[in-house]
């Protein structure tokens, strides 16, 4: 075990050693990395939300067209029969 410790010690002291400042501009790098992927994940749920609620009034408008037709040809066949009674 002693030995084990002893040699990643002499690694660590073998790799180059990098100023601070570098691990501050990864981390600030990292944050803003972050913020870049958290602000996408929101931007993609909005967008997605929007389209679901456009769906939804396509969808209710396309049903109101549906129920207006019904509604026309109703009367039209309910005017027709009204005719046709009126005659006999």
């Amino acid at each position: 075990m002693m030995l084990l410790l002893d040699r990643l010690i002499t690694l660590l002291l073998l790799l180059p050693k990098h100023p601070v400042r570098t691990s501050f501009s990864l981390l600030r790098r990292w944050r803003f990395l972050l913020l870049i992927s958290i602000s996408r994940f929101v931007i993609r749920v909005v967008l997605e939300e929007e389209t679901e609620t456009q769906r939804t009034e396509t969808w209710q408008s396309m049903l109101m067209r549906e129920a207006l037709l019904l509604q026309d040809s109703a009367m039209v066949w309910l005017k027709g029969t009204l005719r046709h009674t009126r005659r006999a």
